[in-house]
C-alpha cells in the first residue's frame, strides 16, 4: 500500500501524471532539462519542509526519470521511462535499495487517449489507469479500474481525478472522486512566482477545507538545455 501511495504522490508532484509529450502536457515553457520541486507543509505559518523531487526530461521534451527524496535528503524512490516505441513507454518503479518494486505499461490511445496498465499491489488484480485529454492536448482526467474478474473482463473503477487550468495552461486545480461518487480529496493552486521563461517557481496549494490558507507550498528550481 505504501508503495501505491508513493506512485500516486510522484505522479502528482510531476503534475498529473507523465504522458507522450511531457513537458507540453505540464505547460512548462523552454526545452526544459529538468525540474527540482521542493514540497513544504505549511502549519501556523510555518513552512516544514517535507520532500524533493527532480524529474528529468529528454530532448524530445518527455520524462526520462522522476527522482524523490525524504525530508532528510534520502533517495526514496525512482521511476525510469523507458520509451519502446512512440506510442508507448514504460515506467519501472525501484526503491531506496535498486531494487524494481513495480512496472507500468503505457500506451497511447490516440491524440486523446492513453491507458496505463500495471498489477494493483494491494488486492494483487490486474489495474489500469485510463486518461483523457482536453481538445489543448492537456490531461483532463484519470480513470482508477481493478479488474476483479479476469475470466469475465469485469473491472470496477476505484476513483478519478479531473484537472482544471488557468489561461496560461498551469494546473488550477486537482479534484479525485472515489468509488461512492464523493469527494476524497481537493487541491487548488496558486502561482506566485515565475521564471524568466514564465514557469512557476512557487506554488501554493490550498486543500478542501481552506480556501484562504494554504495546506503546502512548492518551490521549482529549472534547468534548461
Amino acid at each position: 500500500m505504501r508503495i501505491l501511495f508513493l506512485l500516486v504522490a510522484l505522479l502528482f508532484i510531476a503534475s498529473c501524471n507523465t504522458k507522450i509529450d511531457d513537458i507540453y502536457r505540464q505547460g512548462l515553457k523552454g526545452n526544459v532539462k529538468s525540474v527540482s520541486a521542493k514540497k513544504f507543509m505549511v502549519a501556523d505559518n510555518e513552512e516544514i519542509f517535507f520532500s524533493q523531487t527532480t524529474t528529468n526530461f529528454d530532448k524530445n521534451g518527455n520524462v526520462s526519470e522522476i527522482l524523490i527524496y525524504n525530508r532528510s535528503g534520502f533517495l526514496y524512490a525512482r521511476i525510469e521511462v523507458n520509451r519502446l516505441t512512440e506510442n508507448r513507454y514504460t515506467e519501472t518503479l525501484f526503491n531506496s535499495f535498486g531494487i524494481e518494486r513495480l512496472k507500468f505499461d503505457v500506451r497511447k490511445i490516440n491524440k486523446n487517449k492513453s491507458v496505463m496498465e500495471y498489477t494493483d499491489t494491494t488486492f494483487q488484480l490486474p489495474a489500469k489507469k485510463t486518461s483523457t485529454y482536453n481538445k489543448n492536448g492537456k490531461l483532463f482526467s484519470i480513470k482508477d479500474e481493478i479488474e476483479i474478474d479476469t475470466t469475465k473482463e469485469i473491472w470496477i473503477e476505484m476513483s478519478t481525478e479531473t484537472c482544471k487550468y488557468d489561461p496560461n495552461e498551469n494546473l488550477k486545480s486537482l479534484e479525485k472522486i472515489n468509488f461512492k461518487g464523493d469527494i476524497e480529496s481537493q487541491e487548488n493552486y496558486e502561482y506566485k512566482e515565475f521564471d524568466e521563461k514564465n514557469n512557476p517557481t512557487k506554488v501554493f496549494v490550498y486543500g478542501l477545507q481552506s480556501n484562504t490558507k494554504p495546506e503546502k507550498m512548492i518551490i521549482r528550481r529549472y534547468e534548461y538545455y
